[in-house]
């Protein structure tokens, strides 16, 4: 890519012929004064033999300019366009800044197309079978005796409710040690279990595409190496063709978010990706009007068969030790009861989850007019 500054071919030879017809020591021709420069401003070479380099040529000025060098950690230098969402970019081949470090950044990933989502209609079908309907209560493993730590939340099928479902029946409850060994335990209140209701899905979900309310390209500086400054500044081309009027550095957020070294500012916070992680919750039935009483405490034993010496599992927020047990066999006993007409209740069908921005970046910049 050349840049040309000075006179036109017709101006020089015009000097030339003046030169010969006249003579060199005449002073018979007069012209303004002009270097007739051939400089290529963005070469590092002083093309015009005229002693001076790109940025310190006069012939250009109005292309190159000295600014400060990136700072250590840093990365540039680039120039930015930005634009709304669905705008389209210019090439960075035409900016002076031929090469693309990124050709889309979100700089407001939080404005996106959320909250136009449907997901399939939940309804039920039948009625509770009031007469075989159980309690079960959520038993949970601990990480720390005191029961705080880490818990193992197993998901309860029934109605996807996190915990371990047990009974009135000797039930067997077996940790996973993959993820630790519990030293501690807890159940919370029993919830009903009642047959009879069946969940009808109707329609499909759609997420519509999440969109940002503005993006950013960054051109970077490739082959182009620019010199003529002094005091360890950098020559770089003014951005043109639709870029912003500003050099910029950036550094990715590894740890937090990055702050502007002096002279750069105009500090931008982006993006360059995002997972959309937007789901609908799968439709069940519960019933209404049916409900459990509470026990104060459950028993767990050694045997499959729930005969040794009963030991007490308290109801949250207190919680018992496992002494070093990987298996264990409980029972939580609870009565259900209705309390006048019970019906299926629909749940579920909602929309789970978000739009999670990813792999954040700072631009900092100076002014390159």
């Amino acid at each position: 890519m050349s840049y040309k500054f000075g006179f036109s071919w017709a101006l020089r030879w015009a000097a030339i012929v003046c030169w010969v017809l006249i003579g060199a020591s005449a002073g018979g021709c007069a012209f303004p004064d002009h270097s007739f420069s051939d400089e290529n401003c963005t070469n590092g070479i002083d093309d015009d033999g005229n002693g001076h380099i790109d940025c310190d040529d006069p012939g250009c000025k109005s292309v190159v300019k000295c600014v400060e060098p990136v700072p250590t950690g840093w990365l540039g230098p680039v120039a930015i366009w930005q634009g709304a969402g669905g705008d389209t970019p210019p090439d960075c081949n035409d900016s002076q800044f031929p090469a693309t470090s990124f050709s889309q950044l979100f700089k407001d990933p939080n404005n996106v197309g959320v909250g136009l989502e449907t997901c399939p209609k939940c309804s039920c079908n039948g009625s509770p079978d009031i007469g075989h309907a159980k309690c079960v209560a959520r038993l949970q493993g601990s990480s720390l005796s005191q029961c705080g730590g880490n818990r193992q939340l197993l998901v309860d099928t029934e109605d996807n409710q996190q915990g371990y479902p047990v009974g009135s029946d000797c039930t067997t409850v077996t940790f996973d040690t993959a993820q630790f060994t519990p030293l501690a335990m807890i159940f919370t209140d029993p919830y009903p279990v009642v047959t009879g209701c069946t969940s009808v899905s109707t329609g499909s979900a759609s997420f519509p595409k999440a969109t940002f309310s503005s993006t950013l390209r960054a051109c970077n500086l490739s082959d182009v190496n620019p010199g003529g400054c002094s005091s360890g500044q950098k020559c770089v081309p003014r951005p043109k063709q639709g870029l912003k009027s500003l050099v910029c550095v950036y550094q990715e957020n590894t740890a937090g978010t990055s702050s502007c070294l002096n002279p750069f500012k105009d500090e931008m916070f982006v993006y360059n990706e995002y997972v959309d992680g937007r789901t609908c919750g799968g439709c069940s039935c519960k019933p209404n009007n049916v409900t459990c009483s509470a026990p104060t405490s459950g028993t767990y034993y050694d045997d499959s068969f729930c005969t040794t010496t009963p030991q007490n599992i308290p109801l949250a927020p207190s919680c018992t030790s496992t002494q070093g047990r990987t298996t264990l066999y409980a029972t939580i006993t609870s009565t259900p009861s209705a309390s006048g007409s019970s019906t299926c209740e629909p749940t579920g069908g909602t929309v789970q989850g978000g739009v999670t921005p990813l792999h954040s970046y700072t631009f900092c910049c100076i002014s390159a007019r």
